[in-house]
């Protein structure tokens, strides 16, 4: 099963609602970078995709991202040169990939 595949079998009404809670919880800002997200900018991050229906979309699983620093957890090039801080976050993201 591909990766879009299986976004859209969880995508469903408690992702919708958990999201505002995250994005909260996240005090509207992205957990990568730091800077605020406005909401033409937004996505979220599930930190470990691989868990049960039940329990992929619950707050604690969902982190608020920038779409640009999403992107970049999920491709595989080097943003070493974005700063340590910044680096090292998208690293421990992936770690869960």
């Amino acid at each position: 099963m591909g990766p879009t595949r299986r976004c859209k079998e969880i995508d469903n009404f408690e992702y919708a609602l958990n999201r505002a809670y995250a994005y909260n919880r996240d005090k509207k800002k992205c957990r990568v970078c730091g800077e605020s997200i406005h909401s033409d900018e937004m996505s979220f991050h599930r930190i470990n995709p691989y868990l049960p229906l039940g329990k992929v979309n619950r707050v604690n699983n969902l982190a608020s991202v920038h779409e640009r620093c999403h992107r970049m957890i999920h491709d595989e090039q080097d943003y070493s040169t974005l700063g340590k801080k910044h680096w090292r976050k998208i690293l421990k993201f992936r770690e869960k990939l």
